[in-house]
């Protein structure tokens, strides 16, 4: 233990009598003799009381999270710190840029053009890469949605029952089925193309000069900064032991007034993202949800007619509840975030106003710690077992009465720990019809609905009435679990894609944008002496400028990094009081670790509030007398934006969502075929077609030896020759690379294709190769008096799966099972 804290005086210096009681008003320890001077003052409590369990008390907890904080803060100040470092630079070498570029090539009139072809350029690709950000967001935000789905169907795969894991699956199906349209849509919509800047410099561009007394002005800008801080409390806390603090004694302060315009507000809730929801209460058809951005920019208005919106409260990132206290409609409206509207209304028997969430697993958790029949009876027994049709805890002998009651001895139970393991959006699932308060027992396939007895008077037609029993029978091992789980999956990798796309389409614009400055430079040209001689003047302004404001941040960086060590010591003084110290010493020392944590948090704090933090932006502007400088000349350039198809495509395990009925495996005659559609594309010899994962189509030209690539609409999109080898079958390996086979003597085996770069690789065989199949990295080729052969596509080695002497040329094969375990799997045909 630390000398600073084993050696700390427990003595008052005034009086040199030991301390023995705390004055909470003042904070302060107090000795027999102080005492007098502390007669008016009200909460006079003993030390040995408040050092009692210090080292559980809430402020050894809160000045050891503090600490972490304090270090995290820092951290984050450091580093915004050194991107303005190297933002200072980098605007120093843009400015620097601007003025070689101005010194290059510049007329009286061309400065005017050039901050004009500029300011479009920046427009253009601004707007363009503001496009692909929000879409970059609206991904992020759709992966962690199907992460988090991913996460229930795991819990409910291990601790779900089968009606928890039925619905549950029926609503994240939804959500994955409502993911792949979406991503399918960016690619639909143009979102993903490849897009190239057409810049032309104009061919009346001359040069220009006239005497010019200054080049240009130069400022600094700083823009306030927001970095939030971390922190797990609003202020450090008093070391008064474990006395909760009164609501006298918490004070509020004015922070930020701003109009909303919204008439009649009830009910005010903070999101996670840091938006704001208010409930709009107007007795009248007319009350809804209004949603606004931290700046107090509108974002979104969800009606909740005809309903009212009297209190509010936040359940998830995705959900909020509000209350409806009308006679006519009372209840309570879960309103959806994400697709802007009411999404449910759950009426009540009572008027409802206020309204808090509160998460019903963790309620579970603290409560359900005794058996509820036990409860009932002043007997009290743990309980293990959770029933969710009851939604009750049972001790185990209550369980077994449980079991043997003819009202519940269909229910299915779950363990508590089972039970505390599930998401709540699962273990919290209903399977009570909201419209007649009845338990689901039927499906409507028809309809794809759930019903109870009482609904089924709306379904007197419809064909496929199943009992929910039988469709949530062994539905953890159903293909639409298996399904929905490879959905997220594919849904998780499609995202990632398209984000490495996106992204790479902005440093693509950025490139071209930077390109497009160049040609402006480019294009300028030399000027005289006298523009060397303001070269040099406002060169040395910047550089005035910057070095000010670069010292500046380095000096603070230093103290930065002294306050860490300082942090990091503390830190490491309260895990040596934790293990070695007296509750005294603990007591001493946590006084002091705790008033140094709140003089850091202060100055980093102080940091921010004075602006220290403010992003500088360096002003540079050219003179207007070089504005003037005029001539003929009416455009600096042209640009236009073009867009060229994006070849990128989608993982999908399967082409449409399955739906949960039964598990019953459809036989051959069961499938009956329609023609949708005729199209007659100009290709000569088609001997392969394969659908592409993203629904494109490619096809096997064998005359012409290419493999040509159309889109949904057959519109080609591209045409890649294989030569000198052929192209007779065809299938594709991943959502950009496909395989064909090749029976040219002089050239046979398999030619491996890239859609993207149109280079083509090809893999010799020792036999004609002519149909082909892909299935889990591995290519099944039916080979002419070999049989059917198994190639690796990475190392090229084959494997004989099949032999047969007699299998013809021209032989195809294609795929069953998705499980290939034998021959049984494979369908030849010649």
């Amino acid at each position: 233990m630390p000398l600073s804290i084993s050696q700390n005086s427990i003595m008052c210096m005034e009086h040199n009598e030991q301390y023995q009681m705390v004055c909470q008003a003042h904070d302060e320890l107090v000795c027999p003799s102080c005492i007098l001077n502390h007669d008016d003052c009200k909460g006079i409590v003993p030390l040995k009381k408040v050092i009692e369990h210090v080292k559980k008390s809430s402020l050894f907890q809160e000045t050891k999270q503090s600490l972490k904080d304090i270090d995290q803060n820092i951290k984050m100040l450091q580093n915004e710190l050194k991107k303005h470092q190297g933002s200072i630079k980098q605007q120093e070498e843009t400015v620097f840029a601007k003025i070689r570029d101005t010194r290059h090539k510049v007329n009286a009139h061309l400065d005017k053009l050039e901050k004009k072809i500029r300011n479009e350029v920046s427009e253009i690709t601004a707007k363009l890469i503001n496009n692909v950000k929000q879409t970059i967001q609206l991904l992020q935000s759709r992966h962690t949605n199907i992460h988090n789905a991913e996460q229930q169907l795991q819990n409910m795969d291990r601790y779900g029952t089968d009606i928890q894991a039925y619905l549950g699956l029926r609503r994240i199906s939804s959500e994955a089925a409502s993911s792949c349209t979406y991503l399918q849509s960016i690619i639909a919509d143009h979102g993903v193309h490849k897009i190239t800047l057409l810049f032309n410099i104009d061919d009346k561009i001359n040069n220009i000069y006239k005497s010019i007394g200054t080049f240009a002005s130069i400022k600094v800008q700083k823009d306030t900064c927001h970095i939030p801080l971390v922190t797990h409390k609003n202020k450090q806390a008093q070391l008064v032991g474990t006395i909760s603090k009164a609501i006298p004694a918490i004070k509020i302060r004015h922070v930020k007034t701003t109009k909303t315009g919204v008439s009649n507000i009830r009910g005010i809730v903070p999101l996670a993202s840091g938006n704001i929801a208010l409930s709009n209460y107007v007795r009248s058809d007319a009350g809804k949800v209004v949603i606004f951005s931290i700046d107090g920019g509108e974002l979104m208005k969800v009606p909740v007619k005809p309903a009212c919106s009297f209190d509010i409260s936040y359940i998830d990132d995705r959900f909020l509840a509000t209350t409806s206290p009308f006679i006519e409609n009372k209840g309570v409206i879960i309103i959806d975030i994400n697709e802007k509207k009411a999404a449910k209304f759950i009426p009540t028997n009572f008027q409802c106003y206020g309204i808090k969430h509160y998460d019903g697993k963790d309620k579970m958790a603290s409560i359900q710690q005794h058996c509820d029949i036990c409860d009932h009876r002043h007997i009290t027994k743990p309980s293990t077992i959770w029933c969710p049709e009851c939604k009750q805890a049972f001790c185990e002998d209550c369980n077994d009465y449980h079991g043997f009651s003819k009202s519940s001895e269909n229910h299915v139970t779950v363990s508590i720990q089972d039970y505390l393991s599930m998401s709540s959006s699962i273990s919290q699932t209903s399977n009570i019809c909201m419209e007649h308060t009845e338990q689901y027992q039927m499906v409507c396939q028809a309809h794809d609905k759930l019903i109870c007895p009482s609904c089924i008077e709306n379904h007197e037609g419809c064909k496929g009435i199943v009992s929910l029993r039988k469709m949530t029978e062994n539905v953890k091992k159903s293909s639409f679990f298996q399904e929905t789980r490879l959905s997220l999956k594919d849904i998780d990798q499609n995202i990632k894609t398209l984000q490495i796309e996106l992204n790479e389409q902005q440093k693509r614009i950025k490139q071209q944008e930077e390109k497009i400055f160049s040609q402006v430079t480019d294009t300028r040209k030399k000027i005289d002496d006298h523009f060397d001689k303001l070269e040099k003047k406002i060169k040395n302004e910047i550089v005035e400028i910057t070095s000010e404001s670069k010292d500046s941040i380095k000096n603070k960086l230093q103290i930065l990094e002294n306050k860490t060590d300082s942090t990091n010591k503390a830190e490491q003084q309260l895990q040596d009081m934790d293990r070695y110290a007296t509750d005294l010493q603990t007591y001493f020392g946590l006084r002091k670790i705790s008033l140094e944590a709140a003089t850091t948090e202060s100055y980093l704090q102080s940091i921010i509030g004075d602006h220290i933090l403010d992003a500088p932006t360096i002003l540079f502007n050219i003179d207007d007398i070089i504005d003037n400088l005029s001539s003929s000349i009416q455009s600096f350039g042209s640009l236009e934006v073009q867009k060229t198809q994006c070849k990128l495509s989608l993982v999908t395990h399967k082409t449409k969502q399955a739906q949960l009925v039964e598990t019953k495996i459809r036989s051959i005659a069961d499938i009956k075929s329609s023609l949708v559609k005729s199209v007659k594309p100009e290709v000569q010899d088609i001997r392969g077609i394969v659908v592409l994962p993203n629904g494109n189509i490619a096809l096997s030209d064998y005359s012409t030896k290419n493999v040509l690539v159309f889109s949904t609409d057959w519109q080609i999109l591209s045409k890649i020759s294989v030569k000198p080898a052929n192209a007779f079958d065809i299938t594709y390996i991943d959502y950009k690379t496909v395989a064909t086979t090749s029976n040219n003597e002089e050239y046979i085996g398999v030619s491996i294709i890239d859609i993207d770069t149109e280079k083509v690789t090809l893999i010799p065989t020792k036999y004609q190769c002519y149909g082909i199949k892909h299935h889990n990295g591995s290519l099944f080729i039916c080979a002419e008096g070999d049989g059917i052969c198994k190639l690796n596509p990475q190392d090229g080695r084959s494997t004989a799966m099949w032999s047969s002497k007699v299998l013809s040329a021209r032989s195809f094969a294609t795929l069953l099972m998705d499980d290939l375990t034998d021959l049984a799997s494979f369908t030849l045909f010649s």
